[in-house]
């Protein structure tokens, strides 16, 4: 039975307004990217969560609970430099504090060269070990720390400026907390700055670097409260195209200077358990987006997805 002109003038209307409702609802454009990124990617199983001023808008599931804990790879690491951060604002510590004023060592590498990836360590000698270290909870940070300070003794002058982004620097700030706190390192971060987190049973022998898990509800959240609200600022380091690098993240300010941080994770052994990556950003416009996958993916799709929900947030 064949419809009147009417109605299904009526229902066409109907479907065009549904349309653009949808395209005109972020929350419905970035479920849409995303969904489009994982099968562009190849990614069977992920989440994402996106935040407006700190509430949540959208939640996308696919084969991944968004409150359920992920690996954050190197997202981790902004936990790392918010909690020293932390110590700093408290006047526990200096950006411009020497290492020696801190460990047993005489190299003179400031805090703040460290956690910009400024300190002169630039061979990561983490790298080909951290498979090795899957699936063992035993801390890496300080023989890392111990093995970096011990090969690079000479250059870690504090002289050093060139960004050379390394594990290692990371792994040394987890002892540096240790050391001015007085406690293991997860336990000193997940006090002071109130954290829904551990570390993760797989990966959490690389802690400050790597070794966290936290769902991506909670990350956003903390992402949201303790990047996207604190004002900008030393230390950092500048890096091409307007970009710098500073409190474990990457940072751009746009032509209106509404600023943005972002940062990727990433862990590929290419066998066995553990291979997935993460992505985090807070814009300008109060936005704020998580999402984690469970694949090897290569640079390219870690810069489409950051293209994807950048242009779903902000272009629109």
């Amino acid at each position: 039975m064949s419809l009147p002109w009417r109605v299904l003038l009526a229902l066409v209307a109907g479907l065009s307004l549904a349309h653009a409702a949808a395209q005109a609802d972020p929350a419905a454009r970035i479920t849409a990217a995303f969904d489009r990124w994982m099968a562009e990617a190849g990614v069977a199983a992920g989440a994402l969560v996106l935040l407006k001023d700190g509430a949540i808008t959208a939640r996308v599931a696919r084969g991944r609970a968004t409150d359920a804990p992920a690996n954050l790879q190197s997202l981790s690491k902004a936990i790392t430099a918010l909690c020293l951060a932390d110590l700093v604002d408290d006047g526990l510590a200096r950006w411009d504090m020497a290492l020696s004023d801190i460990l047993d060592t005489d190299a003179s590498v400031t805090l703040a060269q460290l956690v910009t990836h400024t300190s002169g360590l630039t061979r990561d000698g983490t790298q080909w070990r951290m498979a090795r270290w899957r699936g063992d909870p035993a801390p890496r940070w300080a023989e890392v720390t111990a093995r970096a300070l011990a090969r690079d003794r000479g250059r870690l002058d504090g002289t050093a400026s060139a960004y050379a982004y390394n594990n290692e620097n990371y792994a040394v700030l987890g002892v540096v907390i240790e050391a001015l706190t007085g406690n293991p390192y997860p336990e000193a971060c997940v006090r002071r700055l109130d954290l829904d987190a551990r570390l993760s049973p797989l990966l959490g022998g690389y802690g400050p670097f790597g070794g966290w898990q936290m769902s991506p509800e909670a990350y956003a959240r903390f992402h949201h409260d303790r990047l996207a609200g604190r004002p900008f600022g030393p230390p950092f380091a500048r890096l091409p195209r307007g970009a710098a690098y500073g409190l474990g993240t990457l940072t751009r300010s746009d032509e209106t200077g509404a600023r943005t941080y972002w940062h990727f994770g990433l862990v590929c052994f290419l066998f066995g358990p553990g291979d997935g990556g993460s992505f985090a950003a807070s814009y300008g416009t109060g936005y704020t987006v998580v999402a984690v996958y469970d694949r090897c993916v290569s640079r390219a799709d870690m810069r489409a997805l950051q293209t994807a929900v950048t242009t779903a947030l902000v272009k629109g």
